[in-house]
């Protein structure tokens, strides 16, 4: 167990400690130092008198996997990863659109097809690429880790994921740039043309 201060976190100080079913090391992340020392012993309490707080939730029997919903199965992954406040917003916002096609479909029953329909309803949306990309690819680390955690036992072969958007600049040519110097007041013309060619010698008019 162990306390750190990182002043660039939201809330700097951070306590951390080994989960001792899973082997895995976890931390909370708290406002002031006397927070998170007061949530130290907290720990070190649970871990002499109630250890099996620390349990990771239980997943499904397998008879009952096959009536698992892809929305249970997005809380059971929420559960396992236990990521911050912060971050289930975020992960929440990026499955909006999947949750609400496929929410209450069975898991066994989502499709390549069905994840075609979700890249089609989330392309028909005004946002850029990119962000239509991450959504995407946030849904699929949710499928990949329910094949992992063998809640389903097929892996869904997710479509290609749109090409994120790269902006470019693509420089003026010559006969735009003759235009408009030539459109160029007088007394700037000759003072702004010769500034722009010698930053491009390999242009002359």
């Amino acid at each position: 167990m162990a306390i750190r201060y990182d002043p660039k976190r939201q809330k700097p100080w951070r306590v951390y400690y080994r989960n001792p079913f899973t082997g895995g090391q976890e931390s909370q992340d708290y406002d002031t130092r006397e927070q998170a020392e007061i949530e130290n012993e907290k720990i070190l309490e649970r871990l002499k008198t109630d250890r099996d707080s620390f349990r990771p939730p239980i997943l499904p029997e397998a008879q009952n996997r096959d009536f698992l919903t892809l929305e249970e199965a997005a809380m059971l992954y929420l559960k396992e990863k236990q990521p911050n406040r912060k971050r289930i917003v975020w992960l929440l916002g990026c499955w909006k659109i999947c949750l609400e096609m496929y929410g209450n479909t069975l898991l066994k029953e989502l499709t390549t097809e069905k994840m075609k329909l979700l890249r089609s309803a989330e392309m028909e949306r005004d946002v850029s690429m990119t962000t239509i990309r991450c959504h995407l690819s946030m849904v699929r680390a949710m499928l990949n880790w329910c094949v992992e955690s063998e809640l389903l036992e097929v892996p869904i072969i997710f479509p290609k994921l749109p090409r994120a958007e790269t902006p470019t600049f693509i420089p003026p040519s010559q006969e735009e740039m003759a235009r408009l110097i030539a459109v160029t007041p007088p007394p700037c013309s000759e003072s702004h043309s010769t500034r722009i060619f010698s930053r491009f010698p390999c242009w002359s008019l």
